[in-house]
């Protein structure tokens, strides 16, 4: 049992690594690795040191390779991944409550039914990510593209979109409940319902048909900024995908 807070950040930051080492691993197997290394290491010892192999493991495999990091089911609560580059990877149903995402690559990454509960998304690159079902309740997702985007049925309740790009991210059923969109880019974004409690101000870009109806709706809660009383309003883009 780890009760030491340092030794503790080590051994999630050593069992992110070791999932991107071993994707096939039990991950049990995976936790019990990580916390005995960081036991053994002590609070001196960077875990980036103490599993030196896995620095190579952000890259991208060969294009035509036919490989991608698979991370399907995989428990990576609360691990530091910033910066990294997942593209292509198979995260279905895996647990990434809390994890540190800033900056990371998560192009074409399948997300269906993953729980990023929490997570710090900021400026994220999901370009073309599958999310369907996915958990995004209060994560941040400032700044993140979600360009080209499968949002279907999300949950995306208290989560921070500020300044975010939806650019034709398909939105059908997902839940914005108290969601904040200030700045976000949702203009072309298809299937976007105007909810009870999304957050939004002058520089949130609407798709066509709903700034009016957003602002009919709206109560100002500072200047320029607005919080939307209620509404099943929908879009008029597209529902092709």
């Amino acid at each position: 049992m780890v009760d030491d807070p340092e030794t503790q950040r080590q051994a999630d930051a050593l069992r992110s690594l070791l999932y991107l080492a071993c994707p096939g691993a039990p991950p049990a197997a995976i936790s019990d690795t990580a916390r005995a290394i960081a036991e053994r290491s002590g609070s001196q010892t960077s875990p980036t040191y103490a599993v030196a192999e896995a620095a190579s493991l952000t890259a991208v495999p060969p294009r035509n390779s036919g490989r991608f990091h698979n991370l399907s089911r995989a428990n990576l609560i609360s691990a530091d991944l910033a910066r990294v580059n997942l593209t292509g990877a198979n995260l279905t149903g895996a647990d990434l409550a809390r994890v540190n995402l800033t900056g990371a690559n998560l192009t074409g990454a399948d997300l269906i039914y993953a729980n990023l509960a929490g997570a710090d998304l900021t400026r994220v690159n999901l370009t073309r990510a599958r999310m369907k079902l996915t958990n995004l309740t209060g994560a941040d997702l400032t700044g993140a593209d979600l360009a080209g985007g499968d949002l279907t049925n999300a949950d995306l309740t208290n989560a921070d979109l500020t300044g975010a790009h939806l650019t034709n991210v398909d939105l059908t059923g997902a839940i914005l409940t108290g969601a904040n969109l200030g700045g976000a880019n949702l203009a072309a974004a298809r299937q976007l319902r105007l909810v009870s409690g999304i957050l939004w101000n002058l520089d949130t870009h609407w798709p066509d048909g709903l700034a009016d109806t957003a602002y009919a709706w709206s109560d100002e809660v500072r200047p320029g900024s607005y919080r939307l009383r209620g509404g099943t309003a929908r879009d008029r883009s597209s529902t092709s995908a």
